[in-house]
């Protein structure tokens, strides 16, 4: 029965946070794909269907004559996490960040992603930058909390959870959030549940790709000169 209850709330934890505000990403490069709008819509449109190794054959063959164009770069890297090429992936997103290293979207894109694959460590820097540029961004507080949660840091998730803005999207699922993290504290969950990662991508936390959200308005490439 323990580990039954224990595969539900991960499941449950998980399938809350799979579902909330990623409107970063897609919107960030609409817009910037005239250099070839074929290639990288193609990739995008696949993505948002769900159609992830074709999405990835598509920008995998683009990306060999555009090595070090920052759009593709990116696109590349977060194809890449949901084919489960996670090193890809990684590697990728470190190029990006060397091309742009003052892209707080970036940051968050990358943090959010590091945090799935359980790379906990390279992740908290990353937020910490971007929530010093935006210290109430919804999406960027719910991926600080999820990192908490799973380094079984209970008070500073809830804590970071209460910072959410009721006008945020991310608000809808604060609660829920809330009541799996205090269950997560019962003592025969506890024990365990900081230790448990899942290698699997976490396939409903993108919104952007499964409704095919727009990008926040101020999400653009312009920004990546910020200070």
């Amino acid at each position: 029965m323990k580990k039954k209850n224990r595969r539900t709330l991960s499941l449950n934890f998980k399938r809350t946070l799979l579902v909330l505000s990623g409107f970063i990403w897609i919107s960030m490069i609409q817009g910037q794909f005239a250099e070839n709008p074929d290639s990288l819509t193609i990739t995008r449109n696949l993505l948002q269907q769900g159609e992830f190794h074709r999405a990835y054959h598509v920008i995998k063959l683009y990306a060999r004559d555009h090595p070090d164009d920052f759009n593709t770069i990116w696109l590349y890297a977060y194809t890449s996490y949901f084919v489960r090429h996670f090193n890809e992936s990684d590697q990728l997103y470190r190029k990006a960040m060397s091309a742009a290293p003052a892209n707080y979207y970036l940051k968050l894109d990358y943090a959010r992603m590091l945090v799935n694959i359980g790379y906990y460590n390279q992740a908290r820097p990353l937020l910490q930058s971007y929530l010093s540029y935006n210290p109430l961004n919804g999406l960027a507080l719910i991926t600080l909390s999820r990192l908490d949660y799973h380094e079984v840091k209970y008070n500073d998730a809830l804590s970071t959870l209460n910072k959410i803005s009721a006008k945020s999207d991310e608000f809808q699922f604060v609660n829920q959030v809330k009541q799996d993290i205090k269950l997560a504290r019962s003592p025969w969950i506890s024990a365990r549940v900081g230790y448990e990662t899942d290698n699997q991508p976490l396939k409903g936390y993108f919104p952007e790709i499964r409704a095919g959200w727009s990008l926040h308005p101020f999400a653009t490439i312009d920004l990546t000169v910020q200070t």
